[in-house]
This record gives structure tokens, C-alpha cells and sequence, in this order.
């Protein structure tokens, strides 16, 4: 069987076991919880399943487990401390109208699947070559970095927003990476991905194709459900218009 296809029926088996769970719960955004474990779960199966395994692809694919644990930490702990089911959930629920608890078997969960699937190609595609040298050492350890920057910054962000809304002050976050990217948080998460995507290729210029993984996640992150659903419910906030005009929306400022 092809890596392929063990990572698609991994992912399945996985996320047909998070539907259920919410079907009980009532709370389809537990999804987003799993959407990070995903990669990670692929990551592991291509440790697990490959004979021999260079120690640049291995760093690439712990890499990859530690941004889908730390991410799936980090909205499992916000998604525990949630009263209600997220609005976003709320409202397909209410559009989707009666029998919703079967709907989002694919409106939610098969469709996150599936885009999963696609953005993990660059994983699932090198499996392949996992035990030879990289055809572009130096430059797959300097996508790598790239990579561990944009987990930082994605790491830093959720920290600083995490503390703010402790802190429960109300207005708007503008300090820290805030006061340089409206959406640091996305920024570092798309970074991550292109570091990760690139270092694929530099390993294997054979899964250049798999370029559009990075692409839906940044387009995801950037129009669709990311910074663009924000900012049309940050909108509505005072200041929030002085705060756009101040402050990049994605790419942080390097110089204030």
C-alpha cells in the first residue's frame, strides 16, 4: 500500500472518530483542534513506516509533530474553556438547517479532510526519497530555519494573544508582534508551511508539483478562514479601523 493511501485512511479514520465525538458533544469546532494533529499524524506514520530515514527528512517530519502538537494544544486548551459551540459552527449549523449532525460528516469534517490531505502533500510526497541525502542540503536547512521562525512567530502570537485576553482588558491587542502584523499569528503558521514545502523540494526536486500545498494554505489563512473572517468581525470593534490603518495586515513590519 502506498503512503498515500495509508495517510488518506489514517486521516479518515481520524476524523470520522472526532465526528462522532462531536455529534455527542454537539460541537462541530472540535474540528479545529484536529486540524493540526492531521499533519502530525502523517508526520508519525512516515517515521513509523519507513525503512531508513535520512536525519534531514527526520528532522523535517519532528519538526511537523511539534507544530501540530503544539497548535492542537493551544486550541484544545481555548476550545475546553468555550461556553457555546464557536459562532462559525453556529451559523452552518443554522444554515444546514435539520439533520446538521449528518451534514457535517462533509460540510465540516470532509472537506477539512480533505483539504488536509492536499496541504500535506509535501509530507506524504517525500516519503519516497525519506532515506537519501537531500539533492540541496544547504538550502533544506535553510528552509528548515525558515520553518522554525515561522513556528515561532506563530508560538509568540498565540502566547501574547492568550495573555491579553487573560488579562481581560477589552480593546485591541497592539503590542508585541501585534503592534507589527494584524494577523502574526496566520503569518507564521503560512511561513511554517512555505519553510516546510520548500525544504520537500530541496530534499527532492521530484515533488516540485506539490507547490500548491503552501498556496491553499496561505490562501486559506489569508481570504478564507483566517485573517479575512477576522478583520469582518474585528470591523465592528472601536479602534479597530485606526488599528488597520497603523498596522500591516499579514507581513509584519520590520521597521515600525
Amino acid at each position: 500500500m502506498s503512503f498515500g493511501l495509508i495517510s488518506a485512511y489514517a486521516i479518515t479514520i481520524m476524523l470520522i472518530g472526532v465526528w462522532l465525538f462531536s455529534v455527542i458533544r454537539k460541537d462541530a469546532g472540535i474540528i479545529d483542534v484536529f486540524w493540526g494533529l492531521g499533519y502530525g499524524l502523517i508526520a508519525v506514520l512516515a517515521i513509523a513506516n519507513v525503512q531508513s530515514l535520512s536525519p534531514y527528512v527526520f528532522a523535517l517530519y519532528v519538526l511537523v509533530i511539534l507544530w501540530a502538537v503544539r497548535l492542537g494544544g493551544h486550541l484544545l486548551i481555548r476550545w475546553s474553556k468555550e461556553e457555546e459551540e464557536d459562532k462559525r459552527y453556529q451559523s452552518m449549523r443554522r444554515n444546514a438547517g435539520p439533520g446538521f449532525w449528518w451534514k457535517s460528516l462533509y460540510i465540516v469534517f470532509g472537506l477539512q479532510g480533505l483539504l488536509m490531505y492536499l496541504v500535506a502533500q509535501p509530507l506524504i510526497q517525500l516519503f519516497p526519497f525519506a532515506a537519501t541525502t537531500p539533492a540541496a542540503p544547504t538550502a533544506f536547512v535553510v528552509f528548515l530555519i525558515i520553518a522554525v521562525i515561522g513556528l515561532l512567530i506563530e508560538t509568540i502570537s498565540d502566547i501574547q494573544l492568550t495573555a491579553f485576553r487573560a488579562a481581560k482588558t477589552g480593546g485591541i491587542l497592539k503590542s508585541g508582534l501585534w503592534a507589527r502584523s494584524r494577523h502574526p499569528n496566520y503569518f507564521g503558521d503560512a511561513l511554517f508551511w512555505w519553510g516546510i514545502s520548500f525544504a520537500a523540494i530541496s530534499a527532492a526536486p521530484e515533488v516540485i508539483w506539490t507547490l500548491f500545498a503552501p498556496i491553499i494554505m496561505n490562501v486559506l489563512l489569508v481570504r478564507v478562514s483566517g485573517a479575512a473572517l477576522l478583520e469582518k468581525y474585528m470591523s465592528k470593534r472601536e479602534g479597530y479601523a485606526e488599528y488597520q490603518a497603523k498596522t500591516n495586515r499579514f507581513i509584519p513590519k520590520i521597521f515600525n
